[in-house]
């Protein structure tokens, strides 16, 4: 594979020095120090999204009944801010002034981080397993997880490659790092499509035997749960087939139409989190509506017993409140 050095500042190329290609990951101008490049790293959205997801999640989870779904949110939320730090730590070291002349065959720490986004991208498929299981623990729901698990072996699998191809090159990005995302992100995406199918059957099934399609319940599943996960699998699979496109066709389509959705994909975490909260909230509210509505009827029943009682000339008194 050929490398070509950026013009702008006179940096060294050849094996070792991938970093300072037009395909690696360091800026025209070298950082200062380590502080500076990890401090610059706040400018690139998918480290920041990691970050402020982070702090976000961690509220929440503070604030919930950290109960294992939200255990599953805050240990994906914590692993995709030290899979950011790892990575945006390692360019920041290796992109300094003071680094210039230092050849790095092989990066060793990005093969690393490939743990932390493994936990946190496939944390979204276990959370929708328990869901699942709220609605069936049988032999479907079994073999729902032995599908699930052998996804998971093979999502591990194009991770890792992903992982070692950054390792020995030394860069983040190349061609089959990107068929590597591809084949990852279309994995992930079929465990998330399967899961999602899945919830969809055993609600409409539950709905059916028990004649609740109008609970208020039901229909806060179907506003907020049902539409987040159609968005995560929507976009887990248009971007697989970005990152494919790319990799192809890098001459003739820009790299850039990966971005918003790799931005989406760093914030599903956040984004579930969120739904989760929501659907907590909006149960919680309706369930004091209904507590209220019912001792309202039930007063207002009261008042027209008391008043019939009254005017049959019974012996009792009643106030008309």
């Amino acid at each position: 594979m050929s490398f070509h050095p950026k013009v702008i500042y006179p940096y060294p190329t050849g094996n070792g020095f991938q970093r300072f290609s037009v395909e690696g990951m360091c800026p025209i101008n070298p950082y200062k120090t380590f502080l500076d490049g990890l401090l610059m790293k706040f400018q690139e959205s998918s480290f920041y999204t990691n970050i402020l997801q982070f702090i976000l999640v961690t509220f929440m989870y503070t604030c919930s009944n950290k109960g294992k779904f939200w255990k599953i949110l805050f240990l994906a939320s914590l692993s995709g801010v030290i899979g950011a730090l790892i990575e945006g730590g390692t360019a920041a070291f290796v992109c300094r002034e003071a680094d210039i002349e230092t050849p790095r065959n092989h990066l060793y720490s990005y093969l690393f981080a490939e743990i932390f986004w493994i936990i946190k991208e496939y944390s979204i498929p276990i959370l929708n397993l328990l869901k699942i299981e709220a609605y069936d623990e049988g032999k479907i729901i079994r073999n729902i997880k032995i599908v699930i698990f052998l996804l998971f072996i093979i999502f591990v699998v194009f991770r890792f490659y992903i992982g070692y191809e950054r390792m020995i090159d030394g860069i983040l990005t190349n061609n089959k790092t990107k068929i590597g995302h591809m084949a990852a992100f279309f994995t992930i995406a079929a465990a998330d499509l399967i899961c999602t199918v899945c919830i969809l059957y055993f609600v409409k099934k539950q709905n059916k035997n028990k004649n609740n399609d109008n609970t208020t319940v039901n229909h806060l599943i179907k506003r907020s749960s049902y539409l987040t996960l159609i968005l995560v699998d929507t976009i887990s699979i248009i971007l697989a087939i970005c990152n494919g496109i790319t990799g192809i066709f890098k001459d003739y389509v820009p790299e850039s139409i990966i971005n918003p959705l790799q931005n989406l994909k760093c914030s599903f975490i956040l984004i579930i989190a969120c739904d989760t909260l929501l659907f907590k909230f909006n149960v919680e509210l309706s369930s004091i509506y209904c507590n209220v509505e019912k001792n309202v009827n039930h007063k207002e029943y009261l008042k027209k017993n008391m008043f019939s009682i009254s005017k049959s000339g019974d012996n009792y008194s009643f106030d008309n409140e």
